[in-house]
């Protein structure tokens, strides 16, 4: 639901994954502009768990995304950069439940 079978999903460790979205983020015609697709895929990892005895309310992990200019080809960079945007997301959402 929240990439395509060509993206590329994968754990760096702990609770950190990255999502590489092959091509443009919403199909071969148009770009989807990079806060759209944070929106999309954090609405799908947020909600109300029913662990049987527990009920848990998740507000969703946070996570970075960039898009990755050409001149920028290395992955530690991008790595970077997308971690200081995942970091000023997570800043936000704590500001909001204060």
């Amino acid at each position: 639901k929240g990439i395509r079978s060509h993206d590329l999903l994968g754990r760096l460790g702990g609770d950190e994954f990255v999502i590489v979205v092959m091509g443009d983020p919403k199909g071969e015609d148009q770009l989807l502009p990079m806060d759209e697709l944070h929106q999309r895929l954090a609405g799908l990892i947020h909600g109300r768990f029913d662990l049987g005895s527990v009920c848990l309310d998740y507000p969703g992990a946070s996570f970075g995304v960039i898009d990755a200019e050409t001149d920028v080809c290395e992955p530690e960079d991008l790595l970077r950069r997308a971690d200081a945007a995942m970091y000023v997301q997570k800043q936000a959402r704590k500001a909001c439940m204060r």
